[in-house]
């Protein structure tokens, strides 16, 4: 079995590329040790012994979920709109009239608009 050396920079947790070299290594060890023990490797199963990535998924499959009002699977047009309202109405002002689905609406179907236009322009 190759030996896999630590990253050069011990502690450079603080840099992106420092970040990177540790979750590698730590990969790479994850891999080789499972591989050892004749079991195929599984990425999700790794990357979850990470708790800040592992706390970043159950926020996301919990944001899914709240937004998911009809418990499909799939977050829809109507579902994003609404979500999206609730978020936008979540931090204005007292007194202040609520943001409209219609407003949101527009919102997402100019964003589509300028979607197409800049791939148009590529």
């Amino acid at each position: 079995m190759p030996a896999h050396p630590p990253p050069a920079r011990q502690g450079t947790y603080s840099t992106a590329s420092g970040l990177k070299e540790h979750i590698i290594h730590a990969l790479e060890l994850a891999k080789s040790d499972l591989e050892a023990k004749h079991q195929k490797a599984n990425f999700v199963r790794i990357i979850m012994r990470f708790p800040q990535i592992r706390a970043v998924f159950d926020r996301l499959k919990a944001i899914h979920a709240k937004c998911d009002d009809n418990g499909d699977g799939r977050i829809s047009a109507e579902e994003v709109t609404a979500a999206m309202a609730e978020l936008m109405n979540d931090g204005r002002a007292k007194g202040r009239a609520s943001i409209k689905l219609d407003f949101v609406k527009r919102s997402l179907s100019i964003s589509e608009v300028d979607e197409a236009e800049e791939t148009k322009g590529e």
